[in-house]
């Protein structure tokens, strides 16, 4: 990625719009149509978010440590751990063994009360499935019949990839923590519907950042978009 003040304008629209419906959902908030119709620039577009979320009431406490209080007890009370062996450097691998992963899993985000999605699928065999799709995609061109008989196979195999991910996102208990403050921020506080403004001044440039793959320094005020 290059150092530039205007990196963010090689970003497709489509793209930076699903950041902000991921916002919509983690902050509980709504866009109308024409919000960001005069946005024009990274500095514009953070303001109008903010005023949304800001709306909020405020309460001067530590989202991040709300939230690793909840995930250490949810962990608690689905499995057979010692409060102190769970820390924010506690390996993800620890609690969540490969052998029975998709099953703690699902446990912990019932416990919780929210679909955090932390399992991936493995990259091995996925590049191979997503580049068959996209073969069979071209192949409708040239000969139907083998193209819908790879589209069959390489949905198919997406699908049980998908359906029995255990690859897990993140190493630690601080990285789940800081995923579930990014997407689930509302339902990792421990007063409903209150907000941490110096918080959310943060994490929306944070967020941006790091769903579109950018370092934080790169994504400055002045940076166009859309």
């Amino acid at each position: 990625m290059q150092n530039e003040p205007d990196t963010l304008a090689n970003v497709e629209a489509e793209d930076i719009f699903d950041v902000i419906l991921r916002m919509e959902k983690s902050f509980d908030i709504k866009f109308e149509d024409g919000d960001f119709e005069q946005t024009k620039n990274f500095g514009e577009l953070c303001d109008v978010i903010e005023s949304k979320i800001l709306a909020k009431k405020h309460v001067d406490d530590c989202t991040l440590q709300q939230a690793f209080y909840k995930i250490r007890d949810s962990v608690m009370n689905t499995q057979s751990l010692n409060k102190k062996s769970i820390t924010p450097a506690t390996k993800l691998n620890y609690i969540f063994p490969r052998k029975v992963r998709a099953k703690l899993v699902s446990s912990f985000n019932q416990q919780i009360g929210v679909d955090i999605d932390f399992l991936a699928m493995n990259g091995f065999i996925a590049t191979p499935l997503i580049i068959l799709l996209l073969a069979s995609i071209i192949g409708l061109f040239i000969s139907w019949k083998i193209a819908v008989l790879g589209l069959l196979l390489s949905i198919s195999g997406l699908w049980l990839a998908g359906r029995f991910s255990k690859e897990l996102v993140g190493v630690t208990v601080g990285d789940l923590t800081r995923k579930m403050v990014r997407e689930h921020y509302m339902n990792a506080r421990r007063l409903s519907g209150t907000i941490n403004q110096e918080e959310v001044r943060k994490l929306i440039p944070e967020t941006f950042a790091h769903d579109l793959g950018f370092e934080i320094k790169d994504l400055t005020i002045e940076s166009p978009v859309f």
